[in-house]
């Protein structure tokens, strides 16, 4: 679970926006956005078809499927955007609740620049 946590954190505060194509959440768009869960599916597994589908409805194993459904909704919430902060106090309470080390959380955060 770790693991998973600390990916998703660096990848959505190196990326800095959502993964958004004609104001929908996608896991990833046509410019290379990927959202919290599709920085976590490889190139081979990854298709098309995934887009508009829950993230335990995918044909493919995912791990830890409660803390993806977490942030895969962190990452659709426009108002987490609003700065690097919003984010981080967002994904500051999934990490509380499971609970999650937040190291990789502080770093990703303290190198935002958007």
């Amino acid at each position: 679970m770790q693991e998973t946590f600390d990916k998703v954190v660096r990848h959505l505060f190196a990326q800095g926006k959502q993964a958004k194509e004609r104001d929908t959440c996608r896991y990833r768009t046509a410019d290379g956005l990927m959202c919290a869960v599709g920085c976590l599916i490889s190139d081979e597994d990854y298709d098309p078809s995934f887009e508009g589908q829950f993230v335990d409805r995918l044909p493919i194993r995912l791990p830890h499927i409660p803390l993806l459904r977490e942030l895969q909704a962190i990452h659709d919430i426009d108002t987490a955007w609003k700065s690097p902060d919003r984010l981080y106090r967002n994904l500051k309470g999934v990490a509380t609740y499971y609970p999650i080390n937040t190291d990789a959380l502080e770093e990703a955060y303290a190198n935002a620049d958007w």
